[in-house]
């Protein structure tokens, strides 16, 4: 699914993405779940949120920043998303630019707390881009990344939010 506008975030600092998700059945397949740009890896100022990026269960996003190859990653532990529904959030927070707070990820409520690199986000705005929701929007990119799970209740929110700010059930 993609947007039938840009989710222009250019003029946000601050932004959490949260959603519900279901894998289906045991599938191991690495899906993406969200992104905001048709390709992550070719847009600075853009994010994504994938299930089972190189371990069985696991999350993980990445929010690259301008320049280069700078990203700032976290994961889930391995098996973190097993049966039924979990709900997971994303949160940019320019106030705690530079640090390893800049990008959080929570599981359930519960803030991961595995980084796989040790770039820190600076305080920049967000893109102005298609947001896609279930596979990669470029056609052929990495088999499409096609989500073996359903997602439901995609909520985005224009400031870094706390966990009890959070959706609470699926609608």
């Amino acid at each position: 699914v993609r947007t039938a506008n840009t989710l222009d975030l250019s003029a946000v600092k601050d932004v959490t993405v949260e959603c519900f998700v279901r894998k289906h059945g045991d599938s191991n397949d690495l899906g993406m779940i969200l992104e905001h740009s048709d390709n992550y890896w070719n847009n600075s100022q853009g994010f994504y949120l994938a299930l089972n990026n190189g371990r069985i269960g696991n999350v993980n996003t990445e929010f690259k920043f301008t320049g280069g190859n700078e990203r700032r990653s976290v994961n889930s532990p391995q098996y973190s998303m097993n049966a039924g529904w979990h709900h997971v959030a994303i949160v940019k927070d320019a106030a705690n630019a530079g640090t390893a707070e800049c990008l959080r990820l929570y599981i359930d409520g519960i803030l991961q707390t595995e980084y796989s690199n040790t770039a820190l986000a600076s305080g920049d705005f967000m893109r102005n881009d298609y947001f896609y929701i279930g596979s990669r929007g470029k056609a052929g990119a990495a088999p499409g990344l096609f989500l073996n799970a359903d997602v439901d209740d995609v909520r985005v929110t224009a400031q870094a939010l706390l966990p009890g700010q959070f959706l609470k059930t699926r609608s």
